[in-house]
């Protein structure tokens, strides 16, 4: 047994006992242009990176409309301000987003290394200008140890929530230990489908009134599980054995367009509903009185004001060491490369995969 006679590309596994790719992980240009499979990458505008630095994506200014608008339509006055990796590019482990001089400004920050996002909120918990909050994102800077050749898209927004492109909406999600209050303002260990509902009325986000998250698509499903990653009380319950959204613009319309339970459920046929970190549902009956470790709320109604300029994108560029990509757009000129297959059914070409012999 060996594998295809590519030295460059291909080594043989002596424990698996198959034949594997080499991956590009060489740490320096040097060592990673030695390899003809592989392509070192400065990185290129707008920003630049390579392993182990950091470095800031930002230059907003309020001094320019199509850098830091006036956002339109909305209070002049935030609670808040999040910066966020985008689900798709996220490297779990490896990337972070940090502001070391935050505190500083007057800004407290919540990194969550499950989804990737920093929340920035006021250290004594009032309002505060856009300007300030600018100055807070302006300070935040992405830092990985992956020498992996790919780019990051990084968010900014104003407030509290976390936004997401996919839906255009914001969320967030509360560990209900330190943020869920039942009636009289008591803290539990947990907290009831009904206290996680008042508390997300209670969260106002650039003047619209938040509610518990709705599921109503996949692609919801997809962001629930990038945005929350966490158990939590959901916006569904259940009256008489007929389920119902009960917040947000949703709230009276049957859930029969899209539903996502585990297996056995929904058991509870007057009760409310939550999610698992994987994104599937389950139920619990209203006599229960279960204590959910968590919720998530949503703002994004279709009454929303106009909020224009409170969101922004920039795209880091990675340097290192990244597989080279066989980029011949044409048969010919694809099969000529030593290291390339052509595919006919999607007239694309790839690298050929490791094969044994």
């Amino acid at each position: 047994q060996g594998c295809v006679a590519d030295p460059d590309k291909c080594v043989w596994n002596n424990i698996d006992q198959t034949c594997v790719e080499q991956p590009c992980n060489y740490p320096d240009e040097t060592s990673c242009e030695g390899d003809v499979l592989c392509d070192w990458n400065d990185g290129n505008n707008p920003v630049s990176y390579s392993k182990d630095v950091k470095m800031n994506p930002f230059n907003l200014t309020c001094d320019s409309a199509t850098t830091c608008p006036t956002m339109s339509g909305c209070a002049a006055l935030v609670n808040g301000a999040a910066v966020s990796i985008d689900s798709a590019d996220y490297i779990k482990g490896k990337d972070t987003l940090e502001c070391a001089e935050c505190p500083a400004l007057g800004i407290k920050t919540e990194w969550s290394a499950a989804t990737g996002a920093l929340v920035l909120t006021s250290a004594n918990g009032l309002d505060r200008s856009l300007t300030e909050f600018t100055e807070a994102i302006n300070k935040v800077t992405f830092v990985t140890t992956s020498a992996a050749g790919n780019s990051r898209g990084i968010t900014w927004n104003y407030g509290q929530g976390v936004y997401d492109a996919r839906t255009g909406h914001y969320y967030r999600y509360y560990a209900s230990n330190t943020v869920c209050q039942a009636t009289g303002g008591v803290t539990t260990a947990g907290c009831t489908w009904e206290d996680a509902k008042q508390a997300c009325a209670a969260k106002s986000f650039l003047g619209v009134e938040g509610y518990l998250m709705t599921v109503t698509t996949p692609v919801e499903t997809e962001v629930a599980t990038g945005r929350i990653a966490a158990e939590g009380w959901m916006g569904a319950s259940v009256t008489n054995g007929k389920w119902t959204w009960s917040t947000g613009p949703e709230a009276g319309s049957d859930i029969t367009s899209y539903e996502n339970w585990m297996s056995g459920e929904p058991s509870a046929t007057n009760g409310d509903s939550y999610f698992f970190p994987n994104g599937e549902w389950s139920s619990v009956a209203k006599t229960s009185d279960k204590a959910v470790l968590g919720y998530a709320c949503e703002w994004g109604t279709a009454n929303a004001p106009a909020c224009t300029g409170s969101v922004g994108k920039v795209i880091v560029n990675a340097g290192g060491c990244a597989e080279k990509k066989c980029t011949e757009t044409s048969r010919t000129e694809c099969v000529a490369d030593p290291y390339c297959d052509w595919i006919v059914n999607t007239t694309t070409c790839v690298q050929k995969p490791c094969t044994d012999v």
